[in-house]
């Protein structure tokens, strides 16, 4: 219901789901107490407080909704678990990344005492767990997790099922396009999702110009029905700004960069991580351009914003070292560059073994700094640098957009 708003009508419709939470809460005593209706009220004004950015209130409504509804229906119930999870995501966006693994490790034990080992939604809560882990770079507790939901799927399903399947997956999202146009028209914010949905999956099949019409639509319809601020359409323009960046329209990709960026700043502050994708993602755009000098200060804002939330070790932070150790060295600043790139050097080591492709390509990016700091102190010594160099130093860091957590 609430992706259908325009931005402009969320403040409205937070007045009337209060006042039909009040309304509910009056009826206190016909209902029994607080009733699972009260529940889904607090729910609803929870989902809308999300949207508004209001995390503290969201979250705090959600709890009261998750407590009436395991003292009525037991703890095990899935309405308390997806809230659960709705929970988690409203902490991830603020980067309080160790909050909702607790939050997911719980859901996850309810579903497996309420439904046994091996059903369905026991392995969606495994994948989310897994997930948040991944993010956090703890790599060996989430394979474990990610293979239990699939040998949990291949049971439940066969190894046929058509989960993961490209092709299948987009003859899914045409019919789901397809009805919604019929239902609902071609300017509809739902229909703007389905859009932004299939595009995306075009663009995990390296399918470029079939995304990027609907990525246009998409975006356009969101502008007009969500509103320019909405954080739907920061998401968008990125995931559009880094299909174009890949096709080499780094001028048309470089405006959609910059508003995803005042979006975020606005709505969320100037140390969030989706700050940091932004700052980090214009800084690579700025260097592909062979713009060095202006690409570095926004490589280090993201650095730090990182560290205060990803903290030292943290791959995420090891890419945009790798970026800026590139962007310093184009520049002649070796003495700069070095530390940076070992650095990330030793933080992808932890995080993924020195065997890893990513830490050997930044080890020897060090070697050729090492290097080039001994050519250059020759006289007229200038070593021969190559963007390839970047291209095999530093994996590709864009997110097109993190799994939705919210059901």
């Amino acid at each position: 219901m609430l992706e259908v708003l325009p931005q402009a009508n969320y403040n409205s419709a937070e007045k009337y789901f209060s006042k039909a939470l009040d309304i509910s809460l009056s009826l206190r005593g016909e209902l029994g107490g607080d009733h699972p209706i009260i529940a889904f009220r607090r729910a609803n004004v929870a989902r809308l407080l999300h949207v508004l950015a209001k995390y503290e209130d969201a979250v705090h409504e959600y709890e009261r909704a998750i407590k009436t509804l395991s003292a009525w229906l037991g703890s095990g119930n899935a309405e308390s678990v997806r809230l659960r999870h709705n929970v988690a995501d409203i902490l991830l966006e603020q980067a309080k990344y160790s909050e909702a693994t607790k939050i997911c490790e719980s859901a996850l034990e309810i579903r497996q005492r309420a439904l046994g080992e091996s059903h369905p939604a026991v392995a969606e809560s495994l994948d989310i767990l897994a997930w948040l882990l991944h993010s956090q770079g703890k790599f060996e507790e989430a394979r474990p997790l990610y293979d239990h939901s699939l040998k949990i799927r291949q049971e439940a399903f066969g190894d046929s099922h058509p989960a993961g399947k490209y092709d299948e997956a987009r003859q899914l999202y045409d019919l789901s396009l397809k009805i919604r146009l019929k239902v609902l028209g071609d300017s509809h914010p739902v229909v703007a999702s389905s859009l932004y949905n299939l595009a995306t999956l075009l663009l995990y099949q390296d399918k470029l110009e079939e995304a990027e019409p609907l990525y246009r639509r998409a975006i356009e319809i969101g502008k007009v029905t969500l509103g320019e601020n909405h954080t739907k359409l920061a998401t968008w323009r990125d995931s559009f700004a880094y299909l174009l960046s890949s096709q080499g329209k780094l001028d048309e990709a470089k405006p959609l960069y910059d508003r995803s960026l005042e979006i975020r700043q606005k709505l969320l502050g100037d140390c969030h991580p989706l700050v940091a994708g932004s700052l980090h993602e214009l800084g690579v755009l700025l260097y592909r351009k062979g713009k060095f000098g202006e690409a570095e200060p926004l490589f280090r804002s993201a650095i730090k914003i990182s560290k205060v939330k990803f903290g030292e070790n943290h791959p995420e932070l090891a890419t945009s070292l790798s970026w800026l150790a590139h962007a310093l060295r184009e520049q002649g600043k070796y003495d700069e560059a070095l530390p940076l790139a070992q650095q990330a050097t030793s933080i992808l080591e932890r995080s993924f073994g020195s065997r890893h492709p990513r830490t050997q390509e930044n080890a020897a990016l060090v070697q050729k700094l090492h290097l080039a700091m001994g050519e250059a102190q020759e006289p007229g010594g200038h070593p021969e640098q190559k963007q390839g160099d970047l291209e095999a130093g530093v994996g590709n860091s864009a997110e097109v957009e993190d799994p939705d957590l919210t059901t």
